[in-house]
């Protein structure tokens, strides 16, 4: 039950928040921190919610990209998979012509005696700079957060910044899916930086 958990930890994680967090701020981030990031460490802190999620996430991780090749990546459906090895498909349901906000279905495979799990989510783009998203449907009880992403050295580097809250619709106990998301996000956000800094440009699939 535990690797069920696991495989939705990683496609809750990129429902590309809402409100309820301030924008990060970068000044305030310690010098060790933002050498870690330099280093290639994912910057994961996973805590209990007081307002009825299992959890709450605030992460970062820094990427050898300029933001507009990392925008590129996180908002093409096409390329979720790669990052995302348990999301099965990928689609745009409502947009805004003007590109700023979308409304888009995961649909998840956890284990093969389970069916697909279905998340709703509708975006808020600020291009190049951040998604807000928050839950418009399916069978997470709470899915909201932000992707922020900054601009670093020159802007040939981004940090890109996640906070989320999370709640799943399964009888199991919060701290279980706390310490999977301790474990998968660091992974999720490694493979998105892997998937961003080898290029690309398509956008198909949206």
């Amino acid at each position: 039950m535990y690797s069920i958990i696991r495989s939705a930890a990683v496609s809750i994680v990129l429902g590309m928040t809402c409100a309820a967090f301030p924008a990060p701020d970068v000044q305030a981030m310690s010098a060790d921190d933002a050498a870690r990031l330099k280093s290639g460490e994912a910057l994961v802190n996973v805590t209990p919610d007081d307002a009825g999620a299992d959890g709450r996430v605030d992460a970062s991780i820094e990427v050898a990209a300029p933001a507009s090749q990392a925008w590129a990546a996180m908002i093409d459906c096409a390329r979720a998979p790669s990052f995302m090895p348990a999301l099965k498909a990928c689609k745009v349901l409502n947009s805004d012509p003007g590109g700023a906000w979308d409304v888009r279905e995961h649909r998840v495979s956890w284990i093969a005696i389970l069916p697909d799990i279905r998340s709703v989510f509708r975006s808020d783009y600020v291009e190049n700079t951040s998604i807000r998203f928050s839950r418009v449907d399916g069978d997470f009880k709470v899915l909201e957060g932000d992707w922020r992403l900054e601009p670093v050295s020159g802007g040939k580097r981004t940090r890109l910044f996640y906070r989320a809250r999370i709640a799943i619709a399964l009888p199991l106990p919060a701290f279980m899916l706390r310490a999977a998301l301790e474990s998968d996000v660091p992974k999720f956000l490694i493979a998105l930086r892997t998937e961003i800094e080898r290029g690309g440009t398509s956008v198909a699939g949206q």
